[in-house]
């Protein structure tokens, strides 16, 4: 292999989110130093964004694995070796959403075959005590110990990283803060009430500008209760809003209809994904990230070099870069969300009634961007640590062929999985249902996951795994195949014994319990459905559902 480096660089972001601009921005920039190939799902969003930029230089893998299929981009040991034995890299570039598994083929791929991997954290999850939330956390250190290096984007995102697992990671860490594009610097200013009227906007009311997905930890709804305040009637007369972001769940028509509930329609505008934000940043006279939690958002970075004051939430790294004379930065809504609220308002207020809110502090936006945000030292540390990941390069030859037979077990004992799909055969699977969910009844139920079986990557089994959870009576829990032959039976305890079923083997199922004494149709049971890949020892949580007995 030669000694100058090929780079491929792969994002687990499937919409065109942060992650996917840190990927496609750096394969961009790169491509004029190394040679490059970008990995990535060839949404619509993604090739939106990808088509306006000169990615001549790069070539582009149309890569399936991203965030919302976690099980495929665990398992799909396959595609990750196709990838990797076509791209030949002498150095992996992974930019990840929050580390998870999306990657955790690829870089074991890579770790076998010698390859440094760099991953690139563009967020962390904590705060959120549920199951997923703590999985995709154990995810994130089985990827980080695969690789040669971690880069966060925010020194928040890796504190808050090494204190949850330890600073035995700490020397293969460093931070390199997130940049913008230089075209944003050098964007020339334009009369923002003629930018508003090529967007259809009211060229006489302020234009407030909320760029992020449309998802709750964005914090849409916060910035509406604010607005809908009864005291906020001179505001709402003299700004506009516009969301600028996609929806992938159904919290946008739960907003929508807030909008509607509360009168804020007419000033309220859903715009979808923007493939370029540059003319509503022209137009716009602030933008607010009012968010529960963050890293060092790109918009954050591209508004500032655009001289947009910016009104956010006090996470992330976003307490380092905003301030008083360049923007508002208020408390975080994690700790008190009806203070955070109010004090929404009253800065909405003197975005509202201020005369050159944006003239004002547009200076010091644009010092702190330059400062801060240009590319050129984000790509200096990046050719560094690629030059530095060189000295761990792979041998000259690496044999692909008998890759799939040198690869290790799975690692990991909780890998949580919520792909939407997986509900929905989960709820088509169960019968009978009810209106409020998935019910096990006591006159039998079935379960049938043989359609998704067709989706399963070619070795991987499903178990599953149920037990109480509730704290009435004993429970005799029977299964059987459809022929009526048993397949397990269970006296189960509240929170004690368990029953796991091979349902690779058995796709179609019938269940059946009574309580043992006194009925008690309230019991609940947790559904576990567990996944094996290779080594039947190593036993992986995908999902938990709880059903209620009738």
């Amino acid at each position: 292999m030669s000694d100058f480096p090929r780079l491929l660089i792969t994002t687990d972001d499937p919409v065109a989110g942060g992650s996917a601009q840190v990927a496609f921005d750096l394969a961009q920039r790169l491509s004029t130093v190394f040679p490059v190939h970008l990995a990535f799902k060839h949404s619509a969003s993604n090739r939106a964004r990808t088509d306006r930029m000169d990615l001549s230089r790069v070539t582009c893998h149309d890569f399936q694995h991203d965030q919302n299929d976690l099980l495929r981009s665990t398992y799909d040991l396959r595609s990750a070796i196709d990838l990797l034995a076509t791209a030949q890299p002498s150095v992996l570039v992974v930019s990840s959403s929050c580390v998870t598994a999306s990657h955790l083929a690829l870089l074991r791929v890579a770790a076998t075959a010698q390859i440094p991997a760099i991953i690139i954290v563009n967020g962390y999850w904590d705060g959120y005590p549920n199951a997923y939330t703590r999985n995709i956390r154990e995810r994130a250190v089985h990827a980080a110990r695969r690789a040669h290096h971690l880069v966060f984007v925010s020194k928040d995102a890796q504190s808050r990283f090494l204190r949850d697992h330890g600073d035995e990671l700490n020397a293969k860490s460093s931070v390199i803060s997130n940049c913008c594009d230089a075209s944003f610097f050098t964007q020339a200013p334009q009369d923002r009430a003629t930018a508003k009227q090529r967007l259809g906007l009211d060229p006489h009311k302020k234009l407030l500008l909320l760029p992020a997905r449309v998802e709750v930890p964005k914090g849409h709804a916060l910035l509406m209760r604010a607005l809908a305040a009864p005291h906020m009637t001179d505001v709402r007369e003299r700004v506009q809003v516009s969301f600028l972001g996609g929806s992938y769940n159904a919290f946008q028509s739960m907003l929508e209809r807030f909008v509607h509930q509360t009168g804020l329609q007419p000033i309220v505008r859903f715009e979808g994904h923007q493939a370029d934000v540059r003319p509503f940043f022209a137009a716009a006279d602030a933008v607010v990230l009012p968010s529960y939690g963050e890293g060092l958002p790109l918009v954050v970075c591209e508004a500032q070099a655009c001289g947009i004051p910016v009104i956010c939430s006090s996470v992330g790294d976003l307490p380092r870069f905003i301030n008083d004379h360049n923007g508002c930065l208020l408390p975080s809504p994690r700790a008190d969300e009806s203070l955070f609220v109010r004090l929404l308002a009253q800065a909405l207020q003197a975005f509202a009634q201020e005369p050159g809110y944006r003239e004002n502090r547009a200076n010091a936006a644009r010092l702190n961007a330059i400062a801060h945000f240009h590319p050129s030292d984000n790509t200096a540390q990046y050719k560094q640590l690629i030059v530095d990941a060189m000295r761990h390069r792979p041998p000259a030859k690496i044999e692909w062929a008998g890759m799939m037979e040198q690869l290790v077990p799975p690692i990991g004992k909780t890998i949580a999985w919520d792909d939407s799909r997986m509900q929905n055969v989960l709820s088509g699977a169960w019968g009978p249902l009810r209106a409020n969910g998935m019910v096990m009844p006591s006159t039998g139920a079935g379960l049938d996951l043989s359609p998704f079986q067709k989706h399963l990557p070619q070795g991987v089994r499903l178990v599953m795994t149920i037990w109480r959870t509730g704290d009435g009576p004993v429970e005799v829990l029977r299964i059987r195949d459809p022929h009526g032959q048993p397949i397990a039976e269970a006296q189960l305890q509240a929170g004690a014994n368990r029953v796991s079923v091979d349902i690779w083997a058995h796709p179609r199922l019938e269940f059946t319990h009574r309580a043992a004494g006194s009925g008690n149709d309230q019991t609940k049971f947790s559904l576990l459905l567990s996944h094996i890949c290779l080594n039947p020892a190593v036993a992986d949580v995908m999902t938990e559902h709880t059903v209620s007995g009738a």
